[in-house]
């Protein structure tokens, strides 16, 4: 389930870096421990349609032969070219049950998936690590929306307007000017970027600054595609 909106947190800054990268946090429970389901605690289990039934909140991919989708229930699904099947990427260390919102990559070898509590794992081409979370001090919430445009860009939006950027060695929070929830990211450059969420929020990060843009209306975005620097969304 989608967390509610945390307070105000306290110390976020502009640059600063709280959450590591591969190296400094819980592996993923192994695959063997997986259970790609879905199943009931009685053990019925869904067969058709294949290859799951849960939601689906993202889709990314390097090519027509290699396609992600992540969803509800830690489901992560993976397109050949001819078929979908599960990916048994487990779950990151602590977490019993969490759903998958948003999947970003740069190539095969190199993508990144976000989800409910902070959420963040990484794919290297052979294995699914997990890859950190909500930096320090700050409560837990999902990660809605993944966008880069390197792998030294790459943005994160969330709960609470948690914005994160990952610099290619360590994941920071960003100065966010909103608190309401953010649900997906886009932009043209590393310098250039877009985010969209409840009660019509538009943030929009011009240089090194976030700033709110006026939607004029209250309703919810959902998501947001920039086309060119004068037209999107």
């Amino acid at each position: 389930p989608t967390l509610g909106a945390p307070p105000p947190r306290a110390g976020a800054c502009d640059g600063c870096a709280d959450a590591g990268a591969d190296t400094v946090v819980p592996d993923l429970l192994d695959p063997p421990n997986f259970d790609p389901g879905p199943c009931s605690v009685d053990g019925w289990c869904w067969v058709m349609p294949e290859a799951q039934a849960n939601a689906l909140n993202g889709i990314w991919g390097s090519s027509a032969a290699d396609i992600y989708a992540v969803g509800d229930a830690f489901t992560i699904v993976h397109f050949d070219g001819s078929r979908w099947e599960i990916v048994a990427a487990g779950l990151p260390a602590g977490k019993s049950r969490l759903s998958y919102r948003a999947v970003w990559g740069f190539s095969a070898s190199d993508l990144f998936v976000g989800g409910d509590e902070g959420a963040l794992l990484h794919f290297d081409g052979k294995r699914w690590r997990s890859h950190g979370a909500w930096p320090q001090g700050s409560l837990p919430g999902s990660v809605h929306g993944l966008w880069g445009s390197s792998r030294t860009a790459l943005f994160a939006v969330g709960d609470g307007g948690v914005i994160l950027r990952f610099d290619g060695t360590a994941w920071s929070e960003r100065q966010s000017p909103t608190q309401n929830t953010l649900l997906d990211v886009w932009g043209f450059s590393a310098s250039e970027v877009l985010a969209v969420g409840e009660h019509g929020t538009i943030v929009r990060l011009e240089g090194s600054s976030w700033q709110v843009m006026g939607a004029g209306t209250q309703e919810q975005i959902n998501a947001g595609v920039g086309l060119t620097q004068n037209a999107g969304y």
